[in-house]
């Protein structure tokens, strides 16, 4: 995905046909005109007066439109001081018999969306605007400027098959694969982030790892690859994560 604007517009072809599609999550600082705050919106084709919409549905638990979002809000779920960050996409896994049998390549994307509640949503917009997943993450943070929270898609290998998002909040990173399953053991902060979490391969292994600036330090998790039975598929062992403190 690039990014696309200061209010967290991200482009990317989401179902392969082509045509740009503009991501968007709107937040209390980020929101555009006419639009609720904690939602995200997916625009096809440019310019704008061509543009169609794909996708308009909250990224709060309570609903994934906007009848099930304005009930959360009458059940005293308060969507005014909801923060987000820039949204991810990420290719979708092969889950039925003709996805198997096509290039991974070929598979198209999700769009995932955090909020400083710590909620991970995900649409896929091929498919009607359904929302395949949704988890209460750790990641959360308070609207106070101190905290840089982020959501960074990424890869197990440098130049590998990108499946895996890693949110950041105040307190914890959060690690799922494109399935919405936690893909490692949640990393728990003892100092909020001052800038995103940065994914690069720092001990050129071929494996990425985790870089995280906070006030007075720089934390990295080098990722070590852990062989055994495991109760998930191997990504999990593949991201058995050690830190170190620098």
């Amino acid at each position: 995905l690039q990014v696309g604007s200061s209010l967290g517009i991200r482009t990317v072809d989401l179902d392969g046909d082509g045509i740009v599609d503009h991501v968007e999550a709107h937040g209390w600082k980020s929101r555009a005109a006419n639009t609720s705050q904690c939602w995200a919106t997916v625009t096809a084709g440019e310019p704008p007066a061509v543009a169609k919409r794909v996708l308009s549905a909250t990224i709060c638990r309570g609903g994934s439109g906007m009848s099930g979002h304005r009930a959360a809000i009458a059940a005293g779920h308060d969507h005014r001081v909801v923060d987000v960050v820039p949204p991810v996409s990420l290719r979708r896994l092969p889950e039925t018999a003709n996805e198997l049998a096509r290039p991974l390549d070929a598979m198209s994307r999700d769009a995932i969306f955090l909020n400083n509640r710590g909620d991970l949503t995900c649409y896929d917009v091929r498919d009607g605007a359904r929302r395949r997943w949704q988890l209460r993450t750790t990641a959360g943070w308070d609207n106070d400027g101190v905290v840089s929270p982020s959501l960074t898609a990424f890869s197990t290998r440098v130049g590998g098959y990108v499946d895996l998002a890693v949110a950041a909040g105040a307190r914890s990173v959060f690690i799922v694969d494109a399935k919405g399953r936690r893909a490692a053991p949640t990393i728990e902060l003892t100092t909020p982030p001052a800038a995103p979490l940065i994914v690069a391969d720092v001990n050129r292994d071929g494996l990425h790892d985790l870089v995280l600036r906070t006030q007075f330090s720089t934390y990295v998790w080098i990722q070590k690859p852990k062989h055994g039975n495991l109760a998930f598929t191997f990504l999990l062992g593949c991201l058995t994560l050690v830190v170190l403190a620098t």
